[in-house]
């Protein structure tokens, strides 16, 4: 299992490294020292190495991994936006998709977390019934246009809704 600490680690070490590496560009200075920039690949080789399993985490462990990545590819993307020469189109293209599924990888963990005591809280038959009570409504809207008959399946979906609000906030 990989350590997510080492993934926001190295996140948060690359970023000063971007902004070196930046100032040396821009000023054409050699990089002589590059222990920084080694010490941040070692720690990347062993999350590879150790990712093969399933990795237990919080979801602020996970969250922090995460926005790490995405604060390097901003600060990556914005100095390459700043001055055109630092990176090539191309690789502009490619961290832009990267960090652009870095979000959406946020947006769903949030979201699993936010849905998933849901489903913890709801017993198998209320969950059966819920389910079944969704699946005929969808049925029924997809045979029916008639204002009035789509209306009863919107009430049987919003019962369904308050019955999942019930036992949540009950719970």
């Amino acid at each position: 299992m990989a350590d997510l600490s080492d993934i926001k680690a190295a996140g948060d070490e690359i970023v000063p490294i971007i902004k070196d590496l930046v100032a040396r560009i821009r000023e054409a200075e050699p990089k002589t020292d590059t222990s920084g920039e080694l010490a941040v690949i070692r720690k990347l080789q062993r999350v590879a190495d150790q990712s093969a399993e399933s990795t237990p985490a919080s979801l602020e462990q996970r969250a922090n991994a995460i926005v790490a990545g995405h604060t390097a590819l901003t600060d990556l993307l914005i100095a390459a936006l700043t001055d055109r020469s630092i990176v090539d189109e191309a690789r502009l293209v490619a961290i832009r998709v990267q960090r652009d599924a870095l979000g959406e990888s946020l947006g769903m963990l949030l979201q699993r977390a936010a849905f998933e005591p849901i489903a913890q809280l709801l017993d198998a038959p209320t969950l059966q019934e819920i389910n079944s009570t969704l699946q005929k409504a969808d049925e029924e809207i997809r045979r029916r246009e008639e204002a009035r008959a789509l209306l009863d399946n919107v009430i049987n979906v919003t019962t369904a809704m308050a019955k999942i609000a019930t036992r949540v906030a009950t719970l």
